[in-house]
């Protein structure tokens, strides 16, 4: 178990368990007391097809694929209430990640352990 503060300020208790499959299940926290997928996968690769984010939130990658922009790996759209600027034109790979998720549950366990390694707890 680890705990780590909310983003009004309250310390809650994250379970890291990685056999977490369902939204009902204990130890994923609610995407909105969370956002931990928007705080550390970072490099958000674009569909130019499905996706309708702004241009000027993305850049170029090398190889010519566009991403979002990030300020460290934290997506530059996650506002400070924890929200999405853009929401309804997120990208394919937000609109698809559900809370419960093999890949929530990394993106919560990588946050814990950020947090518990830069001493933010």
């Amino acid at each position: 178990h680890v705990f780590r503060s909310n983003k009004r300020g309250r310390r809650q208790l994250i379970e890291i368990c990685p056999t977490v499959h369902s939204m009902s299940k204990p130890g994923v926290p609610a995407c909105l007391d969370c956002a931990a997928c928007c705080q550390v996968f970072g490099i958000v690769e674009i569909d130019p097809v499905e996706d309708l984010v702004p241009r000027q939130l993305t850049t170029r990658t090398e190889l010519g694929y566009r991403r979002m922009q990030t300020v460290g790996f934290r997506c530059v759209c996650l506002q400070p209430d924890w929200r999405c600027s853009i929401y309804d034109q997120r990208p394919r790979v937000c609109r698809n990640l559900r809370r419960g998720m093999r890949l929530c549950q990394m993106a919560v366990s990588q946050l814990a352990l950020l947090e518990t390694v830069n001493g933010v707890m």
